[in-house]
């Protein structure tokens, strides 16, 4: 079996891009789902939501960072 993606560059760049790293975006996507079962399974020492909703945005953007080299 045979699959074959085509793309008309430039004009879709961004869907070629997403193309080439998805496995990438597939390992993004299993750090964060691991992070977050290892909290509902083991506990959390956060005091607020907010404090919650911060850790996890910095993990996600540290994430999306080690995966593709993005800026925070």
């Amino acid at each position: 079996m045979t699959a074959t993606l085509k793309f008309n560059l430039p004009d879709e760049d961004s869907f070629h891009y997403d193309a080439i790293h998805a496995t990438e975006y597939r390992m993004a996507l299993d750090e964060i789902r691991e992070m977050l079962r290892s909290k509902v399974k083991y506990g959390h020492n956060y005091e607020s939501t907010e404090q919650a909703l911060e850790e996890i945005y910095h993990f996600v953007c540290s994430a999306i960072q080690e995966c593709y080299g993005f800026p925070e």
